[in-house]
Order: C-alpha cells, then structure tokens, then sequence
C-alpha cells in the first residue's frame, strides 16, 4: 500500500526524529547567527494625506485643499509618483 510521506514517517520513527533534531538544531543556529537589528533603518516609501474642510463641497476641497497639497509634495525630492 502507498501510505504517503506521513505514513512512511510513522512507520520510521528514528528517521521522523532524526528530522525534528536536524530541524531543531538547524533554528537554533540560524537564531545565533542570523543578524537583527533592534531598530533596522528604513525609508517609507508612502505617505498618506487626509484632510478636512467641513462645509465644502468635493469640488472646493479638491480645488482649495487637495491640489494645493499635492503641487507642494510633488516638488519635494524623491517624490516620482503621486495617486
């Protein structure tokens, strides 16, 4: 009969194991040995802007608010792409 990778496991136990000690010891080198930084540096690579301008219609905000902030970002350096 064909009982699978579990069963073939069940059936060898020294070899089902010898596989949980090779893994064990395996993550506990990688823990040792892997670097990690408390505070890794990163750049974010977005920013998300919400405003409000209670009383104004979507047109006035977009107009007034939105447009004015997106001109302003868009000339900071770096910035390629605006959504």
């Amino acid at each position: 009969m064909n009982k699978g990778l579990i069963g073939w496991f069940v059936e060898n136990k020294v070899a089902a194991n010898l596989l949980m000690i090779t893994i064990l010891f395996s993550g506990l080198y990688a823990m040792n040995h892997v670097p990690v930084e408390s505070s890794p540096q990163y750049e974010r690579k977005r920013l998300f802007v919400k405003t409000s301008y209670p009383g104004s219609t979507p047109t006035d905000m977009e107009e007034s608010v939105t447009s004015r902030i997106e001109e302003a970002i868009f000339d900071l350096p770096g910035i390629t792409d605006l959504h």
